[in-house]
């Protein structure tokens, strides 16, 4: 972690009673680069902005080798919101310039031994997906699903016990699909 520096309201943070007060009071948390590497992922942040719930990212890179990679540039989040509960968290104002993802075979197994409920994974919900050009590489076997969009806008997507959509307009120049 290099160049880091945050700004928060001492007051608030201590008397902050949920995760949404806590997140008011920091007024700015930022750093230049952030590197990550051990034998099963590496992820590169290069110039990190985080104030007032929300975010700016210049450069991201994350890497599961032989599984997946996301390279993303420039990418903007408006606001984070947890639910009081804790079980949901909505993001709203997504945005990015350019977009590589590639999610890949892989052989390596998951963990299945706990359920939806034991795990406790939160509900999430995007709002205002505004992407601008996106590579998206998808492999698996014998099936590849390649496209290069323009720009990919969503209304929103919620990834609870299903995923939904709405709202989609995405314009592109290219789909590959080989099965």
């Amino acid at each position: 972690l290099r160049g880091y520096n945050t700004t928060f309201h001492v007051r608030d943070l201590i008397n902050s009673s949920t995760v949404n007060e806590g997140l008011d009071a920091v007024r700015d948390f930022s750093f230049k680069n952030l590197r990550v590497k051990n034998p099963t992922y590496k992820v590169e942040v290069e110039n990190f902005e985080f104030g007032h719930r929300g975010l700016l990212i210049k450069n991201l890179q994350y890497d599961v080798p032989e599984s997946i990679l996301i390279n993303l540039v420039g990418l903007k989040l408006e606001n984070v919101r947890w639910s009081e509960s804790g079980n949901s968290i909505t993001l709203d104002g997504l945005n990015w310039k350019n977009i590589r993802a590639e999610i890949r075979n892989s052989e390596a197994k998951s963990d299945n031994s706990k359920n939806y409920e034991e795990t406790q994974i939160p509900g999430i919900f995007i709002k205002n997906i505004r992407g601008g050009n996106a590579n998206f590489l998808f492999q698996k076997e014998e099936l590849t699903i390649h496209s290069l969009l323009d720009h990919f806008n969503l209304d929103a997507i919620s990834f609870t016990d299903s995923i939904k959509l709405k709202g989609i307009d995405i314009v592109g120049n290219s789909l590959l699909l080989n099965a």
